[in-house]
């Protein structure tokens, strides 16, 4: 990625500007899923880069370094109007992978839809009842679960809504809970 200056805003399916953040309460948990403490993390939008066909791609920035990418958020992110897309490393290489993404099927309000990416089992439903956390509480809302096939076995489980971002995540390793993050604050331009 060749890093460049681009200051414009992009409200798509991820909202994406330098001026955007995102504060999550972050609550730690050891290997037998029991509480080790909680941290206050905020996440926001650093550089931007460019690839070789022209998209430009956001990277994030948290305030407890490598623990951010457990909330949900992959580390470069490209939004268009339906979908938001993340980058992995895979056999040395970057991956694009389908992070998040509207379901327009009319037949069922709350249609599982599965998926996979280059590291990931994936699914995806719509949820009928409101979603509830501090920062407010948000109808219109996707549950996504993404499990990864790899030796370490990290099953995330994320409440989003399109437009806004990412309201809640547990992050399970081995049945586990790991980590639980809640949207306490937002701040979108």
């Amino acid at each position: 990625f060749a890093e460049i200056e681009y200051d414009q805003n992009h409200c798509g399916y991820l909202p994406l500007g330098k001026r955007n953040y995102w504060v999550y309460l972050d609550s730690v948990f050891n290997g037998s899923g029991q509480f080790q403490s909680e941290v206050l993390d905020t996440i926001r939008f650093i550089k931007t880069s460019r690839t070789p066909d022209g998209i430009v791609w956001w990277s994030l920035k948290g305030s407890i370094g490598y623990l951010t990418t457990l909330v949900g958020y992959p580390a470069y992110n490209y939004s268009t109007d339906s979908i938001a897309y993340g980058t992995a490393f895979s056999w040395g290489s970057r991956a694009g992978l389908k992070w998040f993404y509207s379901i327009n099927s009319a037949a069922s309000a709350t249609e599982v839809i599965p998926y996979s990416d280059a590291s990931s089992l994936c699914y995806a439903e719509k949820l009928l009842a409101p979603v509830l956390v501090p920062a407010g509480n948000f109808t219109g809302c996707m549950f996504f679960r993404k499990n990864t096939v790899y030796a370490t076995a990290l099953d995330f489980h994320t409440w989003y809504k399109p437009g806004l971002g990412i309201l809640k995540t547990d992050v399970y390793l081995g049945g586990a809970r790991i980590r639980s993050s809640i949207l306490l604050s937002y701040y979108i331009e």
